[in-house]
C-alpha cells in the first residue's frame, strides 16, 4: 500500500495543473494536502476498524490472525481506492 500511496503522491505532485480547466497551483497544492490528510485519516479508520472486528478474538490465540487478516484486506481495498484517484 505504501508504494501505491507514494506513486500516486508523486503523480499528483508532478501533474501539470494547467491541464485542468482554469487550473491553478493553489488547486494542485490543495489536492496534495487533501490526499495526504485523507491517507492519515484512512489509516486511523483502518486501525480502529480492525480493532473493532477483532474484539471477539481478544484473549485467544486468533487475535493476531484476525488483525492481520483485516489489515491485509483493508490495505488491498485502499490500493484500489488510491488507483482510482485521477489528477
Amino acid at each position: 500500500m505504501n508504494e501505491t500511496y507514494n506513486d500516486k503522491l508523486k503523480e499528483i505532485a508532478e501533474f501539470d495543473f494547467t491541464r485542468w480547466w482554469m487550473g491553478t497551483q493553489e488547486q494542485k497544492d490543495r489536492m496534495l494536502e487533501a490526499y495526504k490528510q485523507n491517507q492519515q485519516d484512512w489509516i486511523k479508520y483502518r486501525d480502529n476498524y480492525c480493532e473493532l472486528i477483532s474484539v471477539p478474538e481478544q484473549g485467544t490465540h486468533l487475535l493476531s490472525e484476525a488483525i492481520l487478516s483485516c489489515m491485509v484486506n483493508m490495505n488491498a481495498l485502499r490500493i484500489n481506492q488510491i488507483e482510482m484517484i485521477k489528477p
